[in-house]
């Protein structure tokens, strides 16, 4: 055993406890990353010299936490990072992860040949002819890709839209702020669904996945101040994310 695996039988700290923290620090730390294989409870208690139990003690603390997953038949991987995202605020998720010190980049997708669904159709009000601006995003959270992103956006509603006034890192990236600094949109209210979602061939280019990979489908329908509706936005998370829900003062 390693002086760096000896824990302290000295101290009134419950073994599981000392065990949880160490690999607590190293996926905190990133020496263990986002889908890595954490060694196997007959592994730690070879290497710490604990009990079997108290090394499933350790990872089901550490599950419960939301710091690894424990998958049948493969052991325990770290989890990925979960997004804190206000649940009754309508604001951009990117700028909440920016103000939690996260790095949080976007890169631009062709959209133009993307057709506007007729669920898109429904949820704008649009007429067969009516114009819409697209705009399709991979979102990158501390490197790895989040979520992939198609925004349908009513052209009579912001006509002068151009998807160039984004950027792809910093606050400037945020498509809520964008309509709201650069056009002088408000962002009233806004209609969300939530549902299980197997990735799409073309989502799974996008995010570097296989197609077929369970997923979260989040659709959202915004409204502005005079309660029309002018964005359609479909999501695809293939992690783990966590939604606050705040007291609404009057």
């Amino acid at each position: 055993m390693s002086d760096s695996n000896r824990l302290n039988r000295d101290v009134p700290i419950p073994l599981y406890f000392q065990l949880e923290q160490r690999l607590r620090e190293r996926i905190e730390g990133g020496s263990l990353r986002p889908g890595d294989l954490l060694p196997t409870e007959n592994e730690l208690q070879e290497s710490f010299g604990v009990s079997r139990g108290t090394a499933r003690k350790a990872l089901e603390s550490l599950a419960r936490a939301g710091l690894i997953r424990r998958v049948r038949a493969i052991g325990s991987v770290v989890a990925q990072p979960k997004v804190q995202e206000p649940f009754t605020s309508l604001n951009s998720y990117v700028l909440a992860l920016l103000d939690q010190g996260r790095e949080v980049r976007t890169r631009f997708l062709p959209a133009d040949d993307v057709p506007v669904s007729p669920d898109a159709m429904a949820a704008l009000r649009l007429e067969p002819q009516g114009r819409v601006h697209r705009l399709a995003r991979v979102i990158y959270l501390d490197g790895e890709p989040m979520n992939y992103a198609l925004s349908v956006l009513k052209a009579d509603a912001v006509p002068d839209f151009r998807p160039d006034s984004l950027g792809e890192t910093g606050p400037d990236q945020s498509l809520y702020r964008a309509l709201r600094v650069i056009y002088g949109k408000v962002l009233d209210s806004a209609s969300i669904k939530v549902a299980p979602h197997l990735v799409a061939q073309k989502e799974a280019q996008a995010l570097g996945v296989k197609p077929g990979m369970p997923a979260i489908r989040r659709t959202r329908v915004v409204f502005d101040e005079t309660g029309q509706p002018f964005i359609y936005e479909v999501s695809v998370f293939c992690h783990e994310f966590e939604i606050l829900s705040h007291r609404r003062d009057p």
